[in-house]
This record gives C-alpha cells, sequence and structure tokens, in this order.
C-alpha cells in the first residue's frame, strides 16, 4: 500500500491518500482546506480512481475541500456518526476567530454536503481493494471522532517518505506529544480521557499519523506525553 501525504494550509492538517497499486483504488483521509488539485493530480498521475473519502472527524480543516472531491458523485464519505451533522456546514462548528482568516477563500471555494455520507461505528471496515482499514471510535475531541486502522504495511512518500508496517490515523485524539482539545463545540474531557485508554491496549510500534504534526508511535507517546501518561494511569 503506498500512501502520499500532503499538508493543507490550514493550521497545516495532514491529508494522505492512500493507494492500493495492484487495483488503482485511492481513499483520501482528511481532505483540508486547498489540497483538491493536489489530489487530483496525484490521481491522473497514477491513473487512480477514488472510491472514498475517510473522515477522522468533521472539523473544517479536516472536511474543507471533501465537496471539492466528491459533491455530487456516488463517492462515499466515512464519518463517525456523531459528526456527521458538521457536514451541513462546516463552517458554522468552529468558532468565528478560526473562520476569519479564510472567510473569503471559503466562500469561494463554497460548501456541497456530500451526497452519499456514510456513519460509521467502532469497528466498521472500509475496503480499498484486498485491504480493509478498521474504524475505531474515540469521542471526546468532537463526538464523532474516529481513528482509522491500517493493519498493513504503508509506504509513505510525498512530504514525508518512509515504510512503516502499519498506521494509526488518529485526527485531532493524538498528536506527537499532545492530545486533542475538548473545549470546542461537541468537546468532552471526561469522555476523551476515556477514549485515550484504547492507546493501552495497542502495540508500542504501531505508527501514528495525527492530524497535525509528524509521525510518532504508540510507544514514544506512551512513555513521553503526558497527557496520554495521565489518561493512562
Amino acid at each position: 500500500m503506498r500512501a502520499h501525504l500532503l499538508t493543507s494550509p490550514l493550521f497545516a492538517a495532514n491529508c494522505t491518500i492512500l493507494l492500493d497499486e495492484e487495483s488503482k483504488q485511492a481513499l483520501v483521509v482528511d481532505p483540508g482546506l486547498d489540497v483538491a488539485d493536489r489530489v487530483k493530480e496525484f490521481l491522473r498521475e497514477n491513473e487512480a480512481t477514488l472510491t472514498g473519502i475517510l473522515l477522522t472527524h468533521g472539523h473544517l480543516d479536516h472536511v474543507a475541500d471533501v465537496s471539492r472531491l466528491a459533491p455530487t458523485s456516488d463517492v462515499p464519505v466515512y464519518i463517525g456518526a456523531g459528526d456527521e451533522y458538521r457536514l451541513e456546514e462546516p463552517s458554522k462548528q468552529l468558532p468565528m476567530a478560526f473562520i476569519a482568516p479564510i472567510q473569503q477563500q471559503w466562500l469561494r471555494h463554497g460548501w456541497q454536503r456530500p451526497s452519499r455520507i456514510e456513519r460509521v461505528t467502532d469497528g466498521d471496515v472500509v475496503r480499498l481493494g484486498e485491504y480493509e482499514i478498521r474504524a475505531i471510535s474515540a469521542p471526546g475531541h468532537t463526538e464523532g471522532s474516529t481513528l482509522w486502522l491500517c493493519d498493513f504495511a504503508v509506504c509513505f512518500s510525498g512530504e514525508t517518505s518512509v515504510s512503516v508496517p502499519a498506521v494509526l490515523f488518529t485526527g485531532d485524539v493524538l498528536f506527537a506529544g499532545s492530545v486533542g482539545r475538548t473545549d470546542l463545540l461537541g468537546g468532552n474531557q471526561e469522555t476523551m480521557q476515556e477514549s485515550l485508554t484504547v492507546f493501552a491496549e495497542m502495540p508500542i510500534n504501531l505508527t501514528v499519523l495525527p492530524g497535525h504534526g509528524p509521525l510518532t508511535t504508540v510507544g514514544a507517546e506512551r512513555q513521553s506525553n503526558p497527557y496520554l501518561r495521565a489518561a493512562l494511569a
């Protein structure tokens, strides 16, 4: 499996294209603001077909280009059930201070609710060729925050070049050295603390790709991340 990592200019949100080079099918994880053109270019260069969009949660910086990639098409958009409402109009789900810097750009791009939204819950599986990607429910940052587990070898290219035996997309639940905030609409600190306990059972060598920032591992975060350590204490 090949993974191509992009970064959105909005809060430096990570976006990843997962490409099964055998079937030429692709999934996009968290297409934030101004990544759509780069995604389309990658798909053209690799003669690949977009078969779905995986969202870790519904905040604007992670979903802004969804409607540019799957406006009225049959491309399914997978999101945690608790965050489906955020796709009605993502700009209304964050304080104006977050939206103001990109308001003109946002209005120029426009937003259209995806025509095919697939609500996911814990344990649901999305297929990419012969591969299975599993949803792990992790509310707290938002009601429907979801981790996506690729329990197979992935070779990253683009802004990061590395091969890993497995990768977990954590969105804004877990970062390198930190965890997601809970003071925005739909956040809940107690629920977040409970969700973080899922990392106690995960392999320490599992690679983590957060919604912002660099790759890390479960083991590194369990050892040095003070917020995760406190949640697992």
